[in-house]
């Protein structure tokens, strides 16, 4: 589920583009601005929130590399993102595991800072379920009490989290990798997590990198 790569090949760097989740959005692929990001229909769930040993312990190795390359001043690669961009939406083929894991790093940092104006990766959408589209929603407009050491029973409790949302396995599945992140943060000190949401997006040298590889629209529309 989690892909890291330590190098980039010439040839692959020359037909992709070397960028984080922040960065990718004004990002112009194929002659079009990437505005939002959408997770096809045909892709399956969110998987990395699975409770079974196997994808327990592979979340707990991302998770690990994610944020030690936030905390430990290092640059993490991650292995190619294929998509094409319609409309300004990228719609990723490959790589919707990494992409949804990045989403919820930088919604749960940016609830630990101090303000946050509405950000472009808030365009981070899911097509294969309404739930999972509108659980991304709320969690860009939600400022969850990070004191609560239980982040999603407080995420849970809110008016506007759907009763049908506790059957949705995509929902399910980021409610605990939420968890999880909370998990490796509790008890840092803001200025911690400052630092760490600074690297994270930053403009310049991010701590999280992908490579972004394009398809052809025409291969899109016919998948």
């Amino acid at each position: 589920m989690s892909r890291t790569m330590t190098h980039t090949s010439t040839d692959a760097a020359e037909h992709g583009t070397l960028t984080s989740l922040t960065q990718l959005f004004g990002h112009t692929m194929n002659g079009t601005q990437v505005q939002a990001i959408e997770i096809p229909l045909f892709q399956r769930d969110y998987a990395q929130g699975r409770q079974t040993e196997q994808v327990t312990q592979v979340r707990k190795r991302f998770i690990a590399d994610l944020c030690a390359a936030l905390d430990g001043g290092h640059t993490l690669h991650l292995d190619f993102v294929f998509g094409d961009v319609v409309n300004g939406t990228l719609y990723p083929l490959d790589g919707q595991q990494r992409l949804t894991t990045l989403f919820l790093l930088h919604c749960y940092l940016a609830w630990h800072q101090a303000e946050m104006p509405p950000q472009p990766w808030h365009a981070f959408r899911y097509a294969t379920r309404p739930g999972a589209r509108k659980f991304c929603e709320f969690l860009t407009q939600c400022h969850p009490n990070m004191a609560n050491e239980d982040l999603s029973a407080w995420l849970c409790d809110q008016a506007y989290y759907l009763p049908t949302w506790k059957h949705d396995p995509s929902i399910q599945g980021m409610l605990v990798v939420l968890d999880a992140l909370h998990q490796h943060y509790w008890g840092q000190t803001p200025e911690h997590l400052h630092a760490a949401w600074q690297r994270l997006t930053s403009s310049d040298q991010p701590a999280i990198r992908f490579l972004l590889l394009p398809v052809s629209a025409q291969k899109l529309d016919n998948t």
